[in-house]
């Protein structure tokens, strides 16, 4: 995955995200809930849920080389879901 994606100066908390998308569905979770720490790096970076979205958004279709119907089921939507994100993030 290109690390182009992830230049945020948010601490490495968006590399942790396209570390958590690359890990294989069912993977097990470290503790309690592997998610919070992640989190909570999120919150403390100030980044909104329409950045992390985006991000994700444009990991996903990073690793799926371009094509949007697998970058969707990488993120757990639909295609027209992520068209949807996609054309809502480019008005913003």
């Amino acid at each position: 995955m290109s690390s182009g994606v992830f230049s945020v100066g948010a601490g490495g908390v968006l590399k942790e995200f396209s570390r958590a998308l690359n890990e294989p569905a069912g993977a097990p979770a470290e503790g309690p809930s592997a998610a919070e720490p992640l989190m909570e790096r999120a919150l403390d970076a100030g980044l909104s849920i329409q950045a992390v979205e985006d991000k994700m958004c444009a990991a996903a279709l990073v690793r799926s080389a371009g094509n949007v119907a697998q970058a969707a089921r990488l993120l757990g939507w639909t295609r027209a879901q992520l068209d949807y994100h996609r054309t809502k993030s480019k008005r913003s």
